[in-house]
Protein backbone atom coordinates (compact mmCIF):
# COMPACT_ATOMS: atom_id res chain seq x y z
CA UNK A 1 0.00 0.00 0.00
CA UNK A 2 2.62 2.43 1.00
CA UNK A 3 4.94 1.69 -2.35
CA UNK A 4 1.65 1.72 -4.96
CA UNK A 5 1.34 5.56 -3.04
CA UNK A 6 5.06 6.47 -3.62
CA UNK A 7 4.34 5.54 -7.29
CA UNK A 8 1.66 7.88 -7.12
CA UNK A 9 3.41 10.31 -5.82
CA UNK A 10 6.38 9.98 -8.00
CA UNK A 11 3.72 10.16 -11.37
CA UNK A 12 2.13 13.53 -9.69
CA UNK A 13 5.30 15.23 -8.79
CA UNK A 14 7.68 14.06 -12.36
CA UNK A 15 5.01 15.93 -14.39
CA UNK A 16 6.29 19.24 -12.89
CA UNK A 17 9.75 18.24 -14.58
CA UNK A 18 10.52 18.57 -18.59
CA UNK A 19 11.66 15.85 -19.97
CA UNK A 20 10.45 12.27 -20.64
CA UNK A 21 7.74 11.54 -18.43
CA UNK A 22 8.52 7.55 -18.02
CA UNK A 23 12.08 8.86 -17.23
CA UNK A 24 11.03 11.31 -14.71
CA UNK A 25 8.91 8.58 -12.90
CA UNK A 26 11.27 6.06 -12.54
CA UNK A 27 14.15 8.63 -11.78
CA UNK A 28 11.99 10.40 -8.97
CA UNK A 29 10.35 6.86 -7.56
CA UNK A 30 14.17 5.53 -7.17
CA UNK A 31 15.63 8.98 -6.27
CA UNK A 32 13.43 9.39 -3.44
CA UNK A 33 13.38 5.95 -1.69
CA UNK A 34 17.40 6.64 -2.24
CA UNK A 35 17.15 9.74 -0.04
CA UNK A 36 14.79 8.39 2.79
CA UNK A 37 16.86 5.10 3.13
CA UNK A 38 20.00 7.16 3.82
CA UNK A 39 21.81 6.88 0.71
CA UNK A 40 22.29 10.19 -0.24
CA UNK A 41 25.86 9.81 0.42
CA UNK A 42 25.83 7.53 -2.26
CA UNK A 43 23.63 9.53 -4.64
CA UNK A 44 26.88 12.01 -4.61
CA UNK A 45 29.32 9.72 -5.02
CA UNK A 46 27.56 8.63 -8.57
CA UNK A 47 26.69 12.21 -9.39
CA UNK A 48 28.55 13.05 -12.35
CA UNK A 49 26.77 9.81 -14.08
CA UNK A 50 23.39 10.55 -12.31
CA UNK A 51 23.16 14.22 -13.55
CA UNK A 52 24.40 12.97 -17.19
CA UNK A 53 21.52 10.57 -17.39
CA UNK A 54 18.71 11.75 -15.31
CA UNK A 55 17.73 14.75 -15.96
CA UNK A 56 16.48 17.45 -14.31
CA UNK A 57 14.52 15.07 -11.54
CA UNK A 58 17.98 13.94 -11.02
CA UNK A 59 19.59 17.31 -10.31
CA UNK A 60 16.78 18.15 -7.91
CA UNK A 61 17.79 14.95 -5.95
CA UNK A 62 21.55 15.70 -6.40
CA UNK A 63 21.08 18.93 -4.96
CA UNK A 64 19.16 17.45 -2.19
CA UNK A 65 21.66 15.24 -1.22
CA UNK A 66 24.50 17.86 -1.64
CA UNK A 67 22.33 19.92 1.18
CA UNK A 68 21.91 17.20 3.20
CA UNK A 69 25.77 16.73 2.98
CA UNK A 70 26.32 19.95 3.90
CA UNK A 71 27.45 21.16 0.47
CA UNK A 72 25.55 24.34 0.48
CA UNK A 73 27.31 25.73 -2.33
CA UNK A 74 26.65 23.04 -4.53
CA UNK A 75 23.13 22.48 -3.55
CA UNK A 76 22.43 26.11 -4.66
CA UNK A 77 24.01 26.14 -7.48
CA UNK A 78 21.44 23.14 -9.18
CA UNK A 79 18.64 25.11 -6.81
CA UNK A 80 19.11 27.85 -9.04
CA UNK A 81 19.70 26.02 -12.40
CA UNK A 82 16.42 24.27 -11.61
CA UNK A 83 14.64 27.30 -11.10
CA UNK A 84 15.97 29.16 -14.30
CA UNK A 85 14.30 26.17 -16.33
CA UNK A 86 11.54 25.80 -14.63
CA UNK A 87 10.41 28.57 -12.53
CA UNK A 88 7.55 26.93 -11.08
CA UNK A 89 8.97 24.19 -8.96
CA UNK A 90 8.00 25.18 -5.16
CA UNK A 91 10.22 22.74 -4.07
CA UNK A 92 13.41 23.87 -5.51
CA UNK A 93 12.39 27.24 -4.10
CA UNK A 94 11.99 26.01 -0.68
CA UNK A 95 15.38 23.63 -1.04
CA UNK A 96 17.29 27.14 -2.00
CA UNK A 97 15.63 29.12 0.75
CA UNK A 98 16.86 26.31 3.46
CA UNK A 99 20.09 26.63 2.32
CA UNK A 100 20.17 30.78 2.59
CA UNK A 101 18.65 29.88 5.65
CA UNK A 102 21.32 27.77 6.85
CA UNK A 103 24.12 29.90 5.83
CA UNK A 104 22.74 32.77 7.35
CA UNK A 105 21.40 34.61 4.78
CA UNK A 106 17.92 35.27 5.90
CA UNK A 107 16.95 38.21 3.43
CA UNK A 108 17.72 35.78 0.08
CA UNK A 109 15.71 33.12 1.90
CA UNK A 110 12.71 35.06 2.64
CA UNK A 111 13.14 37.17 -1.19
CA UNK A 112 13.15 33.13 -2.59
CA UNK A 113 9.49 32.11 -0.41
CA UNK A 114 7.91 35.24 -1.44
CA UNK A 115 8.43 34.51 -5.06
CA UNK A 116 6.92 31.11 -4.36
CA UNK A 117 3.40 33.05 -4.53
CA UNK A 118 3.52 34.16 -8.11
CA UNK A 119 2.52 30.46 -9.14
CA UNK A 120 1.48 28.38 -5.84
CA UNK A 121 -0.48 28.58 -3.24
CA UNK A 122 1.04 25.66 -1.13
CA UNK A 123 0.74 26.76 2.81
CA UNK A 124 4.00 25.23 3.36
CA UNK A 125 5.07 28.65 2.15
CA UNK A 126 3.95 30.45 5.40
CA UNK A 127 5.56 27.90 7.68
CA UNK A 128 8.57 29.13 6.21
CA UNK A 129 8.59 32.28 6.13
CA UNK A 130 7.03 32.17 9.91
CA UNK A 131 10.14 30.33 10.72
CA UNK A 132 12.53 33.61 9.64
CA UNK A 133 10.88 35.69 12.14
CA UNK A 134 12.73 37.05 14.64
CA UNK A 135 11.88 40.79 14.95
CA UNK A 136 9.10 42.98 14.87
CA UNK A 137 10.00 44.61 11.94
CA UNK A 138 10.04 40.46 10.17
CA UNK A 139 6.38 40.18 11.89
CA UNK A 140 4.91 43.00 10.68
CA UNK A 141 6.53 42.77 6.91
CA UNK A 142 4.54 38.74 7.69
CA UNK A 143 1.15 39.90 8.56
CA UNK A 144 1.19 42.63 5.90
CA UNK A 145 1.88 39.74 3.16
CA UNK A 146 -0.78 37.66 4.45
CA UNK A 147 -3.22 40.38 4.40
CA UNK A 148 -2.52 41.26 1.08
CA UNK A 149 -3.02 37.46 -0.16
CA UNK A 150 -6.19 37.21 1.48
CA UNK A 151 -7.43 40.16 -0.44
CA UNK A 152 -6.10 38.85 -4.12
CA UNK A 153 -6.38 35.49 -3.62
CA UNK A 154 -9.73 32.79 -2.32
CA UNK A 155 -7.32 31.88 0.87
CA UNK A 156 -9.87 31.20 4.12
CA UNK A 157 -8.73 34.03 6.83
CA UNK A 158 -9.28 31.72 9.67
CA UNK A 159 -7.28 28.61 7.98
CA UNK A 160 -6.17 27.34 11.07
CA UNK A 161 -2.45 26.00 9.79
CA UNK A 162 -1.85 29.12 8.13
CA UNK A 163 -3.21 30.97 11.50
CA UNK A 164 -0.73 29.01 13.50
CA UNK A 165 1.91 29.73 11.52
CA UNK A 166 1.62 33.45 12.14
CA UNK A 167 1.38 32.67 15.63
CA UNK A 168 4.71 30.97 15.79
CA UNK A 169 6.09 34.17 13.83
CA UNK A 170 4.83 35.92 16.76
CA UNK A 171 5.99 34.05 19.22
CA UNK A 172 9.42 34.11 17.64
CA UNK A 173 9.35 37.75 17.60
CA UNK A 174 8.34 37.81 21.20
CA UNK A 175 5.12 39.51 20.51
CA UNK A 176 3.61 37.26 23.24
CA UNK A 177 0.11 39.70 23.43
CA UNK A 178 -0.30 39.49 19.83
CA UNK A 179 0.39 35.91 19.71
CA UNK A 180 -1.91 35.36 22.38
CA UNK A 181 -4.83 37.63 20.71
CA UNK A 182 -4.78 35.99 17.33
CA UNK A 183 -5.38 32.52 18.73
CA UNK A 184 -8.26 34.08 20.67
CA UNK A 185 -9.53 35.61 17.71
CA UNK A 186 -9.47 32.13 16.04
CA UNK A 187 -11.27 30.25 18.57
CA UNK A 188 -13.91 32.97 18.62
CA UNK A 189 -14.00 31.78 14.77
CA UNK A 190 -14.40 28.21 14.82
CA UNK A 191 -18.18 28.48 13.75
CA UNK A 192 -17.39 30.91 10.69
CA UNK A 193 -17.10 30.10 7.34
CA UNK A 194 -14.22 31.09 6.79
CA UNK A 195 -12.49 28.73 9.48
CA UNK A 196 -10.96 25.41 8.02
CA UNK A 197 -9.06 22.94 10.53
CA UNK A 198 -7.30 20.59 7.97
CA UNK A 199 -7.55 17.09 8.65
CA UNK A 200 -4.44 16.41 10.90
CA UNK A 201 -1.17 15.05 9.72
CA UNK A 202 0.04 14.47 13.45
CA UNK A 203 0.67 11.24 13.26
CA UNK A 204 2.30 8.46 15.31
CA UNK A 205 5.80 7.58 13.83
CA UNK A 206 6.69 4.09 12.50
CA UNK A 207 8.46 2.27 15.38
CA UNK A 208 10.99 0.69 13.06
CA UNK A 209 11.73 4.28 11.26
CA UNK A 210 12.20 5.62 14.56
CA UNK A 211 14.60 3.14 15.77
CA UNK A 212 16.70 3.46 12.38
CA UNK A 213 16.47 7.45 13.00
CA UNK A 214 17.73 7.07 16.59
CA UNK A 215 20.52 4.81 15.53
CA UNK A 216 21.43 6.49 12.74
CA UNK A 217 21.71 9.55 14.88
CA UNK A 218 23.77 7.39 17.55
CA UNK A 219 26.87 6.39 15.20
CA UNK A 220 26.89 10.55 14.21
CA UNK A 221 27.05 11.49 17.42
CA UNK A 222 29.65 8.50 18.84
CA UNK A 223 31.48 9.02 15.90
CA UNK A 224 32.40 12.80 16.98
CA UNK A 225 32.52 11.35 20.62
CA UNK A 226 29.29 13.83 21.64
CA UNK A 227 28.02 11.78 24.67
CA UNK A 228 23.88 11.74 24.53
CA UNK A 229 21.48 9.86 26.51
CA UNK A 230 18.09 8.74 26.39
CA UNK A 231 15.22 10.91 28.11
CA UNK A 232 11.44 11.54 28.35
CA UNK A 233 9.38 9.36 26.26
CA UNK A 234 12.25 7.69 24.87
CA UNK A 235 13.74 6.52 27.78
CA UNK A 236 10.08 5.28 29.45
CA UNK A 237 10.09 3.50 26.13
CA UNK A 238 13.14 1.90 27.09
CA UNK A 239 12.53 0.62 30.33
CA UNK A 240 9.21 -0.16 30.63
CA UNK A 241 8.24 -1.17 27.28
CA UNK A 242 11.65 -2.40 26.17
CA UNK A 243 11.01 -0.89 22.79
CA UNK A 244 10.09 2.64 21.34
CA UNK A 245 6.45 3.67 22.03
CA UNK A 246 4.06 3.16 19.52
CA UNK A 247 1.96 6.00 20.41
CA UNK A 248 5.00 8.19 20.45
CA UNK A 249 5.65 11.01 18.03
CA UNK A 250 9.05 11.73 18.50
CA UNK A 251 11.86 10.64 19.81
CA UNK A 252 13.81 12.42 23.21
CA UNK A 253 17.48 12.38 23.98
CA UNK A 254 19.44 14.60 26.18
CA UNK A 255 23.09 16.10 26.04
CA UNK A 256 25.02 18.25 28.81
CA UNK A 257 25.16 21.64 28.11
CA UNK A 258 28.52 21.36 27.70
CA UNK A 259 28.24 20.31 24.17
CA UNK A 260 28.98 22.95 21.59
CA UNK A 261 25.94 23.84 19.63
CA UNK A 262 27.34 24.91 16.66
CA UNK A 263 29.65 21.57 16.12
CA UNK A 264 26.61 19.55 17.16
CA UNK A 265 24.39 20.97 14.42
CA UNK A 266 27.33 21.09 11.90
CA UNK A 267 28.08 17.00 12.33
CA UNK A 268 24.11 16.35 11.92
CA UNK A 269 23.85 18.09 9.06
CA UNK A 270 26.61 17.43 7.12
CA UNK A 271 25.37 13.82 7.65
CA UNK A 272 23.58 13.23 4.92
CA UNK A 273 20.61 11.97 7.20
CA UNK A 274 19.08 14.85 9.00
CA UNK A 275 17.07 18.34 8.59
CA UNK A 276 18.05 20.74 10.94
CA UNK A 277 14.71 22.81 12.19
CA UNK A 278 14.93 26.58 12.70
CA UNK A 279 15.33 27.21 16.48
CA UNK A 280 12.81 28.27 18.83
CA UNK A 281 14.22 27.79 22.33
CA UNK A 282 17.68 28.07 23.07
CA UNK A 283 17.25 24.59 25.03
CA UNK A 284 16.27 22.59 21.81
CA UNK A 285 17.57 21.75 18.71
CA UNK A 286 15.14 19.63 16.73
CA UNK A 287 16.01 17.35 13.61
CA UNK A 288 13.97 15.44 11.19
CA UNK A 289 15.65 12.01 9.90
CA UNK A 290 15.39 12.08 5.92
CA UNK A 291 12.65 9.43 6.83
CA UNK A 292 10.40 11.56 8.51
CA UNK A 293 11.18 11.02 12.33
CA UNK A 294 11.81 14.08 14.41
CA UNK A 295 14.25 13.96 17.25
CA UNK A 296 14.31 16.34 20.13
CA UNK A 297 17.61 16.98 21.89
CA UNK A 298 17.41 18.54 25.16
CA UNK A 299 20.57 20.63 26.05
CA UNK A 300 20.62 19.71 30.38
CA UNK A 301 21.66 21.59 33.00
CA UNK A 302 23.37 20.30 36.22
CA UNK A 303 22.82 23.03 38.90
CA UNK A 304 23.74 22.02 42.67
CA UNK A 305 20.55 20.04 43.63
CA UNK A 306 18.90 19.91 40.22
CA UNK A 307 19.30 18.62 36.27
CA UNK A 308 17.19 20.65 34.31
CA UNK A 309 15.97 20.87 30.30
CA UNK A 310 13.25 23.02 28.90
CA UNK A 311 11.72 24.22 25.80
CA UNK A 312 10.03 26.89 24.97
CA UNK A 313 7.11 26.61 27.63
CA UNK A 314 8.00 24.64 30.20
CA UNK A 315 11.37 23.98 32.40
CA UNK A 316 11.54 19.64 33.85
CA UNK A 317 14.04 19.46 37.02
CA UNK A 318 15.24 15.93 37.57
CA UNK A 319 17.54 15.47 40.72
CA UNK A 320 20.84 15.05 39.99
CA UNK A 321 21.84 11.34 38.16
CA UNK A 322 24.61 9.92 37.20
CA UNK A 323 24.78 7.68 33.57
CA UNK A 324 24.86 4.17 32.75
CA UNK A 325 25.34 1.97 29.92
CA UNK A 326 22.12 0.26 29.36
CA UNK A 327 21.32 -2.37 26.50
CA UNK A 328 18.48 -1.07 24.05
CA UNK A 329 17.22 -1.98 20.20
CA UNK A 330 20.59 -4.46 20.38
CA UNK A 331 23.22 -1.28 20.86
CA UNK A 332 24.55 0.29 24.34
CA UNK A 333 22.95 3.63 25.36
CA UNK A 334 23.57 5.86 27.66
CA UNK A 335 20.68 6.51 30.72
CA UNK A 336 20.13 8.14 34.19
CA UNK A 337 21.47 5.61 36.69
CA UNK A 338 18.23 5.28 38.66
CA UNK A 339 15.84 5.56 36.26
CA UNK A 340 12.85 4.64 38.73
CA UNK A 341 13.37 8.29 40.03
CA UNK A 342 13.76 9.84 36.78
CA UNK A 343 10.99 8.36 35.22
CA UNK A 344 8.99 8.84 38.57
CA UNK A 345 9.52 12.50 38.33
CA UNK A 346 8.84 12.70 35.09
CA UNK A 347 5.17 10.69 34.62
CA UNK A 348 4.27 9.72 38.28
CA UNK A 349 2.76 6.50 37.71
CA UNK A 350 5.45 5.51 34.90
CA UNK A 351 4.52 2.16 34.98
CA UNK A 352 0.58 2.79 34.10
CA UNK A 353 0.69 3.33 30.48
CA UNK A 354 -0.83 6.96 29.36
CA UNK A 355 -2.22 6.86 25.55
CA UNK A 356 -3.16 10.66 26.14
CA UNK A 357 -0.57 12.28 27.71
CA UNK A 358 0.37 16.44 27.23
CA UNK A 359 3.93 16.95 28.29
CA UNK A 360 3.05 20.17 28.82
CA UNK A 361 0.48 19.66 31.73
CA UNK A 362 0.76 16.10 32.71
CA UNK A 363 4.31 16.10 33.69
CA UNK A 364 4.55 16.51 37.51
CA UNK A 365 8.72 17.87 37.23
CA UNK A 366 7.69 20.71 34.98
CA UNK A 367 8.44 24.48 35.85
CA UNK A 368 6.68 27.10 33.71
CA UNK A 369 9.02 29.42 31.57
CA UNK A 370 6.92 31.67 29.47
CA UNK A 371 2.98 31.54 30.61
CA UNK A 372 2.25 32.89 27.05
CA UNK A 373 3.71 30.09 24.95
CA UNK A 374 1.61 27.64 27.93
CA UNK A 375 -1.43 29.60 27.25
CA UNK A 376 -1.81 29.43 23.17
CA UNK A 377 -0.19 26.05 23.27
CA UNK A 378 -3.58 25.50 25.50
CA UNK A 379 -6.27 27.69 23.21
CA UNK A 380 -4.70 25.57 20.04
CA UNK A 381 -5.32 21.95 21.83
CA UNK A 382 -8.90 23.35 23.11
CA UNK A 383 -9.43 24.77 18.91
CA UNK A 384 -8.73 21.20 17.88
CA UNK A 385 -10.49 19.56 20.32
CA UNK A 386 -13.59 21.49 20.16
CA UNK A 387 -13.58 21.28 16.11
CA UNK A 388 -13.20 17.36 16.43
CA UNK A 389 -15.66 16.81 18.87
CA UNK A 390 -13.91 15.97 21.47
CA UNK A 391 -15.59 16.44 24.48
CA UNK A 392 -13.18 14.94 26.97
CA UNK A 393 -10.56 17.47 25.28
CA UNK A 394 -12.58 20.62 25.14
CA UNK A 395 -13.48 19.83 29.23
CA UNK A 396 -9.59 19.30 29.84
CA UNK A 397 -8.26 22.42 27.88
CA UNK A 398 -10.85 24.20 29.40
CA UNK A 399 -10.18 23.26 33.22
CA UNK A 400 -6.26 24.11 32.03
CA UNK A 401 -6.95 26.97 30.94
CA UNK A 402 -9.18 28.49 33.52
CA UNK A 403 -6.67 27.31 35.97
CA UNK A 404 -4.02 29.53 33.98
CA UNK A 405 -5.97 32.20 34.68
CA UNK A 406 -8.01 32.78 31.23
CA UNK A 407 -11.41 33.08 30.50
CA UNK A 408 -13.09 31.32 27.72
CA UNK A 409 -15.50 32.86 25.46
CA UNK A 410 -18.07 30.33 24.03
CA UNK A 411 -17.71 31.22 20.11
Amino acid sequence: MKFHSEIKNSIKNAKKFKGILFVNIISYLLLTIAIRKGHSKEILKFKWLILLFGGSVAKYFVARASFLNGDYIFAKKLYQEIIKVNPIHTDSYYGLADVYRLTGNKLEAKEVLIQVFNFSDRLKTWLLLANLVDTKKDYDELLNHWERECSYRNILKYHYDVNDYLIIAALRAKLYEEALNRVKVLLGSINSEAFILPKTSNKNFSVNAAKIALLGLKKILDANKIQFFLVSGTLLGCIRDKKLLKHDKDIDIGVWSETNLSVLSTKIACSGLFDIAPMRSPYTLRIKHVNGVAIDIFFHYRDHDSYWHAGSKLRWNNTPFNLISYGFLGNVFLIPENYDLYLTENYGNWMQEKMKFDSAFDTPNHEIVNMYELKIHAYKKLIINMKIGSVEGVRYYEDKLNELGCIISKP
